[in-house]
């Protein structure tokens, strides 16, 4: 499995890196049976809120591969290191591969709508005639 450690490491004031502590996150790695695919170089920024009383901060980024036990033994290597003030262990995930849509390759039949054709019944008149003399009756009773 691979992943990815993000870090802020302590401002001691100097102007220098603090490489012995990024290197302390390494060998932890290293000891806990991970390998180290990718890594970032430190970068000084300025924190969101104070963390243990500091306003700055070295943010770090380490990516690398092992089993999940040696997620647990570097969380453990790293729990009580005084300049580390946060650390963050994630796993990374693959991204799904999308599928392409396909498109119809045969040809669609056009639809077309023949005009309905009313059926006419053929009445005579003297139907008709008796049909309304019946009506007509009706209304005036």
């Amino acid at each position: 499995m691979e992943y990815e450690i993000c870090f802020w490491l302590k401002d001691l004031g100097t102007d220098s890196l603090p490489l012995e502590d990024q290197e302390k996150i390494r060998q932890a790695i290293l000891n806990s049976g991970g390998s180290i695919l990718t890594e970032k170089t430190l970068e000084k920024r300025s924190l969101a809120y104070p963390i243990k009383k500091q306003k700055t901060g070295f943010w770090g980024e380490l990516q690398f591969s092992g089993a999940s036990t040696s997620v647990e033994g570097v969380r453990k290597a790293l729990q009580y290191e005084p300049n580390i003030l946060r650390k963050m262990i994630f796993e990374l995930k693959k991204p799904k591969k999308i599928r392409k849509l396909r498109t119809l390759t045969r040809k669609i039949e056009s639809f077309q709508k023949e005009p309905r054709q009313e059926e006419r019944v053929q009445v005579s008149e003297e139907v008709l005639d008796t049909k309304l003399k019946e009506i007509l009756d009706n209304e005036s009773r």
